[in-house]
């Protein structure tokens, strides 16, 4: 069978586009009537898809949750909508260094895309589709693309679609987290590295520490950093 290779533009070509195409459709009435995931392709073409099942909204508020909480600077955003060489993508969970912040200033989308980008999988997701994605990220600037399975197991990739056992951005010495699909929650949970002493890794159930060493983060304040989400 004959392949096909489609070559797309330069990110760095397409931006001035992308700006002008998003802001187009965030000003169109009918567009904002529309109760889904919005992006555009790189002719400008609106794409939508249907609102994410629950699970993977949880997964979503609760990723920008952790993130929030590590990230003593910059900005999380959630449904991120950032400038790609393939048209205007949305990452479901981004963080954005205060340099990345002011590069954004009052434009529509980010035209160069935040340090981390988040993608939780949905059932459908191929893994050829969330290559590609991710490749889009890490050619408009994002320096890692985490990839969250449905059970809230995280791998996490540098450029190249390289996989790292552990988040290079995350260097902050409070507890840290993942899910614990046994209780449907997400832990905070320190995780040491002989090569990256305080970087985020996703955990496996046997690696979560026991509930009797948890605080609750709703509730009374704790010196503890660690607890439930």
């Amino acid at each position: 069978m004959a392949s096909l290779t489609i070559a797309l533009p330069p990110q760095s070509e397409q931006t001035s586009f992308n700006l002008h195409r998003w802001a187009e459709v965030l000003a169109d009435p009918e567009v904002a009537r529309i109760e889904a995931r919005i992006e555009t392709d790189r002719y400008g073409h609106v794409i939508v898809s249907p609102p994410p099942a629950p699970n993977h909204g949880s997964l979503q508020a609760r990723i920008s949750s952790l993130l929030d909480h590590l990230m003593t600077t910059g900005r999380v955003l959630s449904e991120c909508p950032i400038s790609t060489a393939d048209g205007v993508r949305a990452a479901d969970v981004a963080w954005a260094s205060p340099a990345r912040m002011g590069e954004l200033g009052n434009l529509p989308c980010f035209p160069k895309a935040p340090e981390i980008c988040v993608e939780v999988l949905s059932p459908g997701n191929s893994q050829l589709e969330m290559t590609e994605k991710a490749a889009l990220y890490f050619d408009a600037g994002a320096q890692e693309v985490w990839l969250c399975s449905e059970s809230g197991q995280m791998t996490f990739f540098v450029s190249g679609m390289l996989p790292i056992p552990a988040s290079r951005l995350v260097r902050n010495s409070r507890k840290r987290s993942l899910c614990d699909k046994r209780r449907g929650r997400i832990c905070l949970h320190a995780v040491r590295h002989s090569d990256n002493p305080t970087a985020l890794r996703s955990l496996r159930p046997a690696n979560l520490v026991s509930r009797s060493r948890m605080v609750r983060l709703r509730g009374a304040p704790s010196a503890s950093p660690v607890g439930w989400l």
